[in-house]
């Protein structure tokens, strides 16, 4: 079996013609500085450096390197308790390797000083592996939702992704302002956005890390939240387009919550952090929806809070279990269980959606 060690900084070049090749980028060659650059910022520095923990690789005798395990350190309260936790991401393994090298590598990281492990971007052959390693998958933190905000220009836009319907959706475009006009106008509508009882303001870092704790007060697992911190993740977003938030008040000025979403450039609104306690979940999504609706989206979506389905249920938003896998392992099951009991607030903010590589335009 390879040696797994931890990863260095004279891994980089080894350990980004294995990702590229994993992955089969068709840029291939052409990318490996750049993904040297990523790969040093996001696992060699990280937003934690005193977390004493460490992104893993496997090692053969010749020195090649056939697997790669990033870490990327999370600090999170579980009650009064403070404890290390691991966003695990960029796990792959050379194509010939694959099997026992794998879950190797994953069960020496399971043995690591973090208390927690989590990846939120797993496909269904890394569930397999973290399976067989000891993990567990959450099917209710996996979750996701999608709400139609211009119903019309959002199925027409469907259309035009296949071959055989797009002239028909060219001809139809035309149609879809009108139509969508009066759905979201008419008081009887499901589509119907009303002007919010709430208002918004900027969303800053500093804001968010003093009053996430009393809006997170009924959960039992959530992160410790610092400004630097924070800041961060915001600036390692990957940019699909614009990030757009708020931070959401009621008429008396009293904090409800936050929304963060991304605006991709087919108009659909990305969803990466809504934070709201379960009373005010409500008006806070009914303010999400009408301002990336004026903001011309014609779609929201992302991934679903279970202490919160309720509110996006009312609201006629699509469920489904067809998107990544959100996987954890814990030694205390009940680190686990508060995910599975809808007691842990994680969003793709927290985990690997910031530590994605940003690839450089062509």
């Amino acid at each position: 079996m390879p040696l797994v060690r931890p990863f260095r900084t004279d891994d980089l070049d080894q350990v980004a013609r294995l990702h590229l090749e994993v992955f089969r980028s068709d840029r291939g060659a052409a990318l490996v500085p750049a993904y040297k650059a990523h790969l040093h910022d996001k696992f060699l520095t990280g937003p934690r450096p005193d977390s004493q923990m460490s992104s893993l690789v496997s090692e053969e005798p010749d020195g090649t390197l056939v697997g790669f395990l990033g870490v990327v350190p999370v600090r999170m309260a579980f009650g009064a308790r403070s404890l290390w936790a691991a966003v695990c991401t960029h796990f792959c393994v050379a194509p010939k390797k694959r099997g026992p090298t794998g879950l190797q590598l994953l069960r020496h990281h399971f043995a690591g000083p973090q208390e927690l492990s989590i990846t939120d971007s797993a496909n269904e052959a890394a569930r397999r592996v973290w399976s067989h390693a000891g993990g567990e998958a959450v099917t209710s933190c996996s979750l996701y939702f999608m709400r139609p905000l211009r119903p019309a220009e959002w199925v027409l836009s469907l259309a035009a992704r296949r071959a055989a319907p797009e002239r028909v959706a060219q001809r139809l475009s035309s149609f879809g302002r009108p139509v969508d006009w009066l759905l979201t106008r008419v008081p009887q509508s499901h589509f119907h956005q009303p002007p919010p009882s709430t208002h918004g303001e900027p969303l800053d870092t500093s804001t968010m890390a003093t009053t996430f704790p009393e809006l997170a007060r009924e959960r039992r697992l959530v992160p410790i939240y610092e400004p630097a911190t924070l800041a961060w993740y915001l600036e390692r977003a990957p940019r699909l387009g614009p990030l757009e938030s708020a931070l959401v008040r009621d008429a008396k000025g009293k904090v409800l919550g936050w929304y963060i979403y991304c605006r991709t450039r087919d108009r659909t609104a990305e969803l990466l952090q809504f934070v709201a306690s379960p009373p005010a979940a409500g008006q806070v999504l009914d303010h999400l929806m009408h301002e990336a609706w004026r903001a011309g989206m014609t779609a929201l979506c992302g991934r679903i809070d279970p202490a919160l389905s309720q509110p996006y249920s009312d609201r006629y938003c699509l469920f489904s279990r067809r998107g990544p896998w959100l996987l954890a392992h814990a030694r205390d099951p009940e680190l686990v269980h508060a995910f599975h009991r809808g007691e842990a607030m994680f969003s793709r903010l927290d985990g690997e959606w910031c530590a994605q590589f940003n690839q450089p335009a062509a």
